[in-house]
């Protein structure tokens, strides 16, 4: 019978003495209670884990920002022009530090795929696809329309990546992971 991390709900190795996806010993809990079964028999299966909880909610908390900035520039003559600008600049650099202000209240940091500090570049690999609508959008009328395709198609490879694979395309694309800092 598979062994799932109490903290993330990854797969581990019976003889593991660390989980793989999040570097929690083994049985170490994080207060989440159980560990997670896989959704699937499928060793594909893509598992909700606490750690994917966490992802979401800090997500959510990042959006916060954009919005406000985006309804304030709104209101500055010429802003049309601006809230792209700032917006492609918020969502490519938002992980700059390892956490963004989502990731920093969730107790989260953006690490390499081995678990050592992730780069700059690495970082900003890892939100490209979230800046580009916002990019595009930079170019007048056209690119607003533009825009709107570009922004579904980036929800829909996320979402892709999210559910088969347990990580964000820019995760994949950039050689980086999330992980719980507690």
């Amino acid at each position: 019978m598979p062994r799932f991390c109490a903290a993330c709900g990854g797969q581990m190795a019976d003889n593991a003495s660390a989980c793989p996806a999040c570097g929690k010993a083994a049985g170490q809990s994080t207060g989440g209670g159980a560990a997670a079964a896989p959704a699937q028999s499928s060793a594909t299966a893509f598992t909700w884990s606490p750690l994917m909880t966490n992802r979401v909610i800090a997500l959510v908390i990042d959006v916060v920002p954009a919005i406000v900035a985006s309804v304030i520039i709104g209101f500055i003559p010429g802003g049309v022009f601006l809230s792209p600008v700032v917006m492609a600049a918020y969502w490519l650099a938002r992980d700059i530090t390892g956490q963004s202000p989502g990731k920093m209240v969730m107790k989260l940091k953006v690490v390499s795929k081995d678990g050592s500090e992730s780069t700059n570049q690495q970082r900003l690999k890892r939100n490209a696809a979230l800046a580009a609508p916002n990019v595009i959008a930079i170019v007048p009328l056209l690119g607003w329309l533009l825009a709107i395709p570009v922004s579904i198609g980036v929800l829909v490879l996320e979402l892709f990546f999210l559910f088969t694979k347990g990580e964000r395309f820019g995760d994949n694309f950039a050689g980086t992971k999330v992980i719980s800092t507690q």
